[in-house]
């Protein structure tokens, strides 16, 4: 702001007994109208935490992947604290999920990446289907990792999951991804029972549980049997979502014995 000093009949009228408070308690009135509440805090602002780590292969696509995730970063920091958490963007085909061109990955609770296959064919109808819910479903683990660390267990795994997604599903107002409801109600309630030996075991195969092995595990089980374990929790207790679950443990989404 740039200040005049007032001259002439102005200049009286400030050296009027009390006219100087008058003015300093309406600029406090106005500044304190102006300002945010402490309370409500602003959401976090994603501006210079995202980083293409190689920006050539992806610049056809490279402003509409920064603008959805700024977007969707901001819309997230309305429901989790997320401030501070670093986006990475990288072209790796070989990281993406299968069929869709995209991937994402939370490397801790300040660091997420999003993979990219520019090769894709259908790729920028992908990034406009798929890529805010991946966004929203990485930056959802970031907040987790900080209040409970990294997942351990089987069960930490697919409640760690199962939550982000129901967390994306809610904020964007979309349906559940295919990988989430990838099992009928008949294989949902055999594969618990398969995974319930493994249920707090650290040593399980992920690539098994969550991408498939063939006939004995069916593709994205583990994203499905997360999702239902944290559908089933919603169902008990009314009113909850992910966000405000963020910080509980796996153990209180264990599937009845």
């Amino acid at each position: 702001m740039i200040a005049l000093w007032p001259k002439g009949n102005a200049a009286k009228l400030l050296r009027r007994p009390g006219y100087l408070l008058l003015v300093s308690l309406l600029a406090l009135t106005i500044a304190a109208c102006d300002s945010s509440s402490p309370t409500e805090p602003a959401p976090p602002s994603p501006a210079g935490n995202i980083v293409f780590a190689n920006p050539q292969a992806l610049a056809p696509y490279q402003a509409t992947i920064t603008q959805i995730i700024e977007d969707n970063y901001r819309l997230a920091g309305t429901r989790l604290s997320i401030a501070g958490v670093r986006v990475t963007v990288t072209a790796d085909a070989a990281r993406t999920i299968p069929g869709f061109g995209l991937g994402g990955y939370a490397q801790g609770p300040n660091d997420i990446e999003i993979v990219v296959d520019p090769a894709f064919g259908s790729l920028e109808t992908s990034i406009a289907q798929y890529l805010p819910h991946i966004v929203a479903h990485e930056l959802h683990h970031a907040a987790r990792f900080r209040g409970l660390g990294f997942a351990r267990t089987l069960l930490d795994h697919m409640v760690l999951e199962g939550m982000a997604d129901h967390f994306a599903v809610d904020l964007l107002g979309i349906l559940p991804p295919p990988w989430s409801e990838a099992l009928s109600e008949s294989q949902i309630t055999e594969m618990l029972q398969r995974a319930r030996p493994e249920l707090d075991s650290s040593a399980f195969s992920f690539q098994a549980w969550f991408f498939g092995s063939g006939a004995d595990i069916p593709a994205w089980t583990g994203y499905s049997l997360g999702f239902h374990l944290v559908s089933e929790y919603r169902t008990r207790n009314p009113g909850s979502d992910a966000a405000s679950l963020v910080h509980t443990p796996s153990d209180a989404f264990r599937p009845p014995s």
